[in-house]
Order: C-alpha cells, then structure tokens, then sequence
C-alpha cells in the first residue's frame, strides 16, 4: 500500500492519500490534528469501493470513481498545493503511486 500524508496550509487538517494494492482501490481521507478526548478525529476516509466515513457533502456516497476522487482533491484541497501533482495525474491515468 502507497500511503501519503500531509498539512494543511492552516495546520488544523492532516489529508492522507493513496494507493491501497490488496484491495486494489485508492483512498482519500481528512483527519483533524487536534481533537478532544471524546472526539473523532476522522473528517472523512473515502475510497473507491470500500469508504468507511463518507465524506461530510456526501453522506450517501460509499463508491468513488477516480474521477470523483481527484475532483475532490483539485476543488477542496488543491489550492493548498496538499497533493502533488503527480500523484493526481496517476490516479487520473489509473496508474499505482
């Protein structure tokens, strides 16, 4: 599994992304940085088949095509140059990082 991390310009979010090979899916996932104790830190761990805490724009939505997922990256988070470049246009070409 491919697994990347980073802050946010606000330092108040840690995003992960990648690759998960066993399952053969990529994920995107948002964690707060600072949570109290009772607390969940998870924002949203979304994946292309397997989401375990649907995005909070989409509570429905438990399926995300790579399509989906890198909109989601270029329109949220993008702007705060989280997610290289590359990385992006691999999953926009379906190919592993």
């Amino acid at each position: 599994m491919s697994r990347y991390s980073k802050e946010t310009a606000d330092g108040k979010v840690i995003l992960a992304w990648g690759y998960d090979r066993p399952m053969s899916e990529y994920f995107f996932q948002a964690f707060l940085k600072e949570v109290e104790d009772d607390e969940d830190d998870v924002i949203f761990s979304i994946s292309s088949y397997h989401t375990l805490t649907p995005h909070p724009k989409h509570p429905n939505k438990m399926t995300w095509s790579n399509t989906e997922i890198l909109q989601l990256m270029e329109k949220e988070y993008v702007g705060v140059d989280a997610i290289p470049a590359a990385h992006r246009n691999a999953l926009a070409a379906d190919l592993t990082f």
